[in-house]
């Protein structure tokens, strides 16, 4: 059996040129979407996460969370009355719950400080005595005029008022958590999906990304998938959208994932299971070739292909599933010149996946 390697895949600098090539038209602001500005107290946005109506998503972390050091600058800046930026936050019509576009570490930081009375913060030379290398319950004890100053400090917070049934609404969310987050720490499209389109086909993406078949056959660890900011989670993404959607791809990636993810948000059990089922069939024979290619268009293609044939090619042993790869490889969407760029384009997506199809169904 062959193993799969997807060190390509995870090239950061790589993945950044290929969401930069694909980056979203301008979208225009739906005419049912309102935008307003109110002004929240660091007391009103603690109680409203506390009773889950700000929904922070604990697992939208990307590995850069703030640091003790961060937070302790964030809580002297409030105590200092510094300005403070503002949040952005969006809100679903249906639920009425508030979701972080812009703003996660400084709310995250505010509860922290409200909060968790074990908390030390760190010793710095240059942040207030009163609370430099001190626990919360101690500045409660000792200062307790700098927990009202917290708490009464009001930060304005722009407020979306967004319907996320709709597809035009959620494509907007999704350019603003893009540019809002395009500086030195950008999230990557995935990672922005995995904040705005939660539900039970974002958790079975990641419960994929992290299955044995999976990581099997990509030689990979939980950890390591852990810190390929949803990079694997994208893969899985690709592949079944493009199995079963196809049709509708127009050329643009990032607005074509994005609308396939809403619209399977809330997948059945059943479905769930039948997803996840025809993954790992295909993967299990895609183990068979023995030098599959590392291009990540080319697996793609492959996986696809085999997934439309895979009943059949199951009952296959590794010399057919072999013998077909090389047709593959000898087929002209698959050459150099093929594979060298525009590879996210309608006519070279369509070409490989169906290409693909067409010869795996000669099994």
């Amino acid at each position: 059996m062959g193993t799969m390697n997807f060190d390509d895949f995870t090239d950061l600098e790589n993945r950044e040129k290929e969401e930069e090539q694909d980056a979203l038209d301008t979208v225009v602001p739906p005419a049912d979407i309102v935008a307003f500005t109110e002004q929240r107290s660091c007391a009103d946005l603690y109680r409203m996460c506390q009773k889950g109506q700000i929904d922070l998503y604990p697992d939208f972390q990307r590995g850069e969370v703030w640091k003790n050091r961060a937070q302790t600058l964030f809580v002297d800046s409030m105590i200092k009355q510094l300005p403070i930026p503002s949040m952005c936050i969006s809100l679903d019509v249906h639920s009425q719950k508030r979701y972080v576009i812009d703003g996660l570490q400084r709310i995250t930081t505010i509860c922290k400080f409200l909060g968790d009375n074990d908390w030390k913060l760190s010793q710095i030379d240059d942040v207030d005595d009163r609370i430099s290398g001190k626990k919360k319950v101690e500045i409660e004890l000792n200062s307790p005029d700098i927990i009202d100053i917290v708490e009464n400090l009001t930060i304005p917070v722009t407020v979306l008022r967004c319907d996320y049934s709709k597809a035009s609404h959620m494509q907007y969310l999704f350019q603003i958590f893009y540019r809002l987050n395009s500086g030195g720490n950008k999230l990557y499209n995935q990672e922005i999906r995995n904040c705005i389109f939660q539900g039970n086909f974002n958790t079975l993406l990641k419960d994929l990304a992290r299955s044995p078949d999976w990581l099997n056959a990509n030689h990979l660890t939980k950890e390591k998938v852990e810190t390929s900011r949803f990079n694997n989670e994208e893969r899985i993404l690709r592949f079944f959208a493009f199995y079963y959607d196809l049709d509708r791809y127009k050329g643009k990636l990032a607005s074509f994932l994005n609308d396939f993810m809403r619209s399977h948000k809330d997948l059945t059990e059943n479905v769930k299971n039948e997803y996840a089922s025809l993954l790992s069939r295909s993967l299990k024979v895609a183990m068979e070739i023995e030098k599959l290619s590392t291009s990540k268009n080319v697996f793609e293609a492959v996986l696809i292909g085999i997934a439309a044939n895979i009943s059949a090619l199951e009952t296959k042993g590794a010399d057919v599933i072999n013998k077909l790869y090389k047709d593959i490889e000898g087929d002209k969407n698959f050459s150099e010149e093929a594979l060298k760029e525009g590879l996210g384009s309608l006519e070279k997506v369509q070409n490989r996946i169906n290409a693909a199809k067409i010869i795996f169904a000669r099994g």
